[in-house]
């Protein structure tokens, strides 16, 4: 197969916290551009496991002891990336199982600097639309997807 044709299976996260706001964590190698917590699932891998394992590495929390999972979309989104993004990674784009959790302990502090990977630098609760409003353009509609879908069960 040729990679050019890979769509990578991502498994991303909202985390929210008693107030109904999301966490967002900031890129290291992209300052300003905040996004949720994902990544690649290996082969073998369920999208739910992945999420155990990237968030443990990511932002150092415990899925299972940390959080609630509240829900599960019902379907995969992809997005394809942009062709610079497409030539670096050598692949079309991604295709992605979300999940909604809720943190037990609002007052939980990441320590995002002592983690496995210094995938981020910083991180905030915020409002769902913000993060939303200022994504890259190709990850948008995706965004704004599950933006709607944690809304309406927020609600």
């Amino acid at each position: 197969m040729d990679n050019s044709d890979v769509f990578r299976a991502n498994a991303a996260a909202i985390i929210i916290n008693s107030k109904g706001q999301v966490l967002a964590l900031e890129r290291n190698d992209i300052p300003g551009a905040w996004q949720f917590p994902q990544g690649g699932i290996d082969r073998g891998e369920k999208p739910l496991d992945t999420l155990r394992r990237e968030i443990k590495e990511e932002i150092g929390l415990d899925v299972d002891k940390d959080m609630r999972l509240l829900a599960e979309y019902p379907l995969w989104l992809g997005y394809e990336y942009p062709e610079q993004v497409y030539k670096k990674f050598g692949r079309r784009g991604q295709t992605q199982k979300w999940f909604l959790f809720q943190i037990k302990d609002d007052s939980t502090q990441l320590n995002i600097k002592e983690v496995q990977t210094v995938e981020f630098i910083s991180w905030k609760w915020t409002d769902i639309d913000q993060v939303v409003e200022q994504m890259v353009e190709f990850k948008k509609a995706v965004y704004q997807t599950i933006a709607e879908w944690v809304k309406e069960l927020l609600h």
